[in-house]
């Protein structure tokens, strides 16, 4: 099966939460290649910023998010561009965005095409 993996999946590794079993369970059916795992490009920024507030919110304690960004990082994932996904400056008629940009259900979109 093929996944494409959201940063907020990847954070339920390394910190506990509600799912984080499933999160857990998905990494590890990654590491033995039983599912294909997919990522934006974006992916470590996302993961690393994520981190950097769970440490100003007191979640997590200086110097824990970069122990905890290594640990994410530390599992191999493809990164995937983004940039086909933004509109291209030539369009005829560009919509401005409703809504904040979802890389990983963006990616989505291309991997079923």
């Amino acid at each position: 099966m093929k996944y494409v993996l959201d940063a907020s999946v990847a954070l339920k590794w390394v910190l506990t939460e509600a799912d984080s079993p499933k999160a857990l369970s998905i990494r590890g059916d990654f590491r033995n290649q039983l599912h294909e795992l997919l990522a934006p490009d974006v992916f470590p920024v996302e993961v690393a910023h994520a981190l950097t507030r769970a440490e100003r919110k007191r979640i997590i304690k200086p110097p824990q998010a970069i122990r905890l960004l290594t640990d994410v990082l530390s599992t191999p994932l493809p990164l995937h561009s983004c940039g086909p996904l933004l509109p291209s400056p030539d369009c005829a008629q560009v919509r401005p965005l409703r809504r904040k940009s979802f890389p990983a259900l963006d990616l989505a979109k291309l991997v079923v095409e």
